[in-house]
């Protein structure tokens, strides 16, 4: 079949009300539809263009886990489910969806190459549309729900658009309701194209076992992106205490534009982590929260000498106070003064009521509690703000961008992983829009240096990748080493620094096992060790593994067929080992023991001589005991780590399943299983 038309349909009671699969040409059009207690409302499979307008669809599931749906679907319940390796268009509109899991998914991939159609990245809009848990407002919520409203994944970015005709292949998720939902918009890895996430209203509940389950939510999340927009969007909840809940959430990326949105009765507001540079963050209101905005990125400089950032911090006036929470919050070792405020005193523009990870209080007049250039500005009254009403405002300033490749930010932790991150980053951007550097030496000069870089590398990795080009991906990982491309040097003409040295090699190895993942799940070789890394990985921390763990939990959704909001577990008080193993890549997973703890071992399967790597570093001995399968003891030795590496041979093993437990200085016991081949 190379298109589904149903035009005017009712489905009752079935497991898909329409299951379109098929080639890259084909098309699925849905418009309208009344759907009632299906599983799937529409679900897609490798059609390139996917519409769904005016449908109706709505379920009696509950949050009780009561049914299973076979292998295909699962037991979750969505209204649209599409996934397509060369998207060319995804329009969903004025849908309502009522009580599903999982409102509208997509997952993509790989993004539209010029090797499939001729066509490049493409638009995805999902505007207009109300999703919610219950069909009327007088109708009990009992045990309705939506857990994830809308959610895009994409797993690989490609950098092969420079000069391609892109700029109107908007992912758009725009004037949408939604009501009673655990969560709200989720976007991750689209940042080849721009985003929009505005002009939604998105009423948050909390989970069912409330703010001590510590469950993160979130009402908009948009990981590793360039360019987005996130305007004009009212955000509520239901329970201020809650700190794993968040309105506002940005991960790693560039040039987010965050401006005149409104988040109440939510435990965190706003958080920028990663690099974020060249962001504004303007004309925000923060109702009643625990903490109002956390750092833990650079965004640069808020407002400046003319103009007042005018963010407010409010209070609904029903028992709260911002003097018993905090207005400010810096984490991850992040110094507020390379992104400060410019507050005028008095007003509820300036944030009084300010914190640390030590959650120190009392913090007056300070951005994060720092020492001496505290990060907060104070203008004279009457100094206008960026804009009037609500105007797009873009972030010109490239100071951000030019002390990254100098070296010359803030961090107090991780620096080398911080700015081989940031320069990333920067690097991703000057192969999507060539005209970011021009007039800035210092940008110009970075160009030049990092074409002889993992940089490059990776760029042209993931290019291979995206044309469909797995063979020459292979040869890029195969023939280069870990360090064969490190570049840690420095022109005196400009002061940049290149940040791509050994130091940063935890990222480095994070990245080249993703690429071995990923072209192991194209050829259909994942095995169960791959499938087991991935979710791994995906539990890593992003601020010091990168940005490359974001693509690997869209892998995961993809390999899983799930959706899965991964938090970041990231210890804002641990100052991470900045130098990482430097093994080559390898095609074998790792495992994880099941107690969410700090060590990995790889590969697995292995021939008795294995890796243990500490995520977080510590440098008291561990002892190493393992067991085989009738339960003798084969081997029990205390263990060092070296740059968070620990190498064991177990000397005349057999093959076979092995329980390895591993007891750190403080008594606390990790376990894990192996095989020996």
């Amino acid at each position: 079949m190379n298109g589904s038309n149903p035009y005017n349909n009712y489905e009752l009671t079935v497991q898909q009300g329409v299951y379109s699969s098929g080639g890259a040409l084909g098309y699925t059009t849905v418009s309208p539809n009344y759907f009632y207690d299906c599983p799937v409302g529409v679900y897609s499979l490798n059609y390139s263009r996917n519409t769904g307008i005016g449908s109706y669809m709505v379920t009696a599931q509950d949050n009780t886990g009561c049914c299973s749906f076979g292998p295909l679907l699962g037991s979750k319940y969505y209204g649209y489910k599409i996934q397509t390796w060369r998207n060319q268009d995804i329009d969903l509109l004025y849908n309502t969806i009522i009580n599903t899991d999982y409102g509208m998914s997509v997952k993509i991939p790989t993004p539209t190459g010029p090797t499939a159609t001729g066509t490049y990245p493409s638009p995805i809009t999902m505007d207009d549309n109300v999703i919610q848990a219950k069909a009327t407002i007088a109708e009990p919520l009992g045990s309705h729900y939506v857990e994830f409203p809308i959610w895009i994944d994409v797993p690989l970015m490609g950098s092969v658009l420079v000069g391609t005709p892109y700029s109107n292949a908007w992912i758009k998720t725009d004037v949408n309701t939604i009501n009673d939902a655990y969560n709200g918009i989720y976007i991750n890895g689209a940042n080849f194209q721009k985003v929009s996430t505005n002009s939604n209203f998105i009423n948050t509940i909390e989970y069912p076992n409330g703010y001590s389950f510590e469950t993160p939510q979130f009402g908009i999340y948009h990981s590793v992106l360039v360019n987005d927009q996130i305007m004009d969007n009212v955000i509520s909840g239901t329970d201020f205490r809650d700190f794993y809940w968040e309105g506002v959430q940005l991960m790693h990326g560039m040039n987010h534009q965050v401006n005149c949105n409104q988040v109440g009765n939510i435990g965190v507001g706003f958080e920028f982590s990663g690099t974020s540079l060249s962001s504004t963050w303007v004309y925000n209101n923060m109702i009643d929260n625990s903490i109002g905005f956390i750092l833990g990125g650079i965004i640069g400089p808020q407002g400046d000498a003319s103009h007042q950032c005018n963010n407010h911090w409010s209070s609904s006036g029903s028992g709260f106070s911002w003097s018993a929470n905090y207005q400010t919050f810096t984490k991850y070792g992040v110094s507020p003064t390379s992104s400060a405020l410019w507050v005028v005193p008095g007003t509820s523009t300036e944030p009084l009521y300010n914190g640390t990870n030590s959650l120190s209080l009392p913090c007056t007049h300070t951005y994060g509690c720092s020492s001496g250039s505290n990060g907060i500005n104070v203008l004279p009254a009457g100094t206008p703000p960026h804009l009037e009403g609500c105007d797009l405002v873009h972030s010109t300033s490239r100071i951000a961008l030019e002390q990254m490749v100098k070296q010359n930010l803030a961090y107090s932790t991780n620096q080398s992983l911080n700015y081989w991150i940031g320069q990333y980053s920067i690097w991703e951007a000057m192969q999507r829009d060539p005209h970011l550097a021009d007039s800035s030496e210092a940008l110009i000069a970075f160009s030049l240096m990092a074409n002889n870089s993992r940089f490059s590398l990776f760029t042209k990795i993931e290019n291979a990748l995206y044309n469909g080009q797995i063979d020459s991906a292979q040869i890029f990982l195969d023939n280069y080493g870990i360090d064969d491309l490190t570049n840690n040097q420095i022109d005196s003409t400009t002061g940049v620094q290149m940040a791509d040295e050994t130091s940063a090699d935890r990222i480095v190895i994070n990245y080249r096992h993703f690429y071995q993942l990923y072209i192991n799940y194209v050829q259909n070789s994942l095995t169960a060790s791959d499938s087991a890394y991935i979710e791994v990985m995906a539990k890593f921390c992003p601020i010091t593994d990168g940005a490359v763990i974001y693509k690997t939990r869209a892998l995961y959704d993809l390999v899983f067929d799930t959706l899965r909001f991964f938090p970041n577990s990231c210890k804002d008080d641990a100052v991470f080992d900045s130098s990482a193993a430097r093994q080559s890549p390898n095609k074998n997973a790792s495992l994880k023991s099941t107690n969410d703890q700090n060590y990995t071992l790889y590969p697995n399967p292995n021939d008795g001589n294995f890796i243990i790597h500490q995520n977080v570093s510590e440098p008291d001995p561990v002892t190493v005991e393992i067991w085989d399968a009738v339960g003798r003891s084969v081997y029990k030795k205390e263990t060092e780590f070296t740059n968070s590496i620990s190498y064991l041979n177990l000397i005349n093993s057999y093959p076979g399943v092995y329980l390895l437990r591993i007891t750190d200085h403080k008594g606390k016991k990790y376990n894990f299983k192996f095989a020996v081949e």
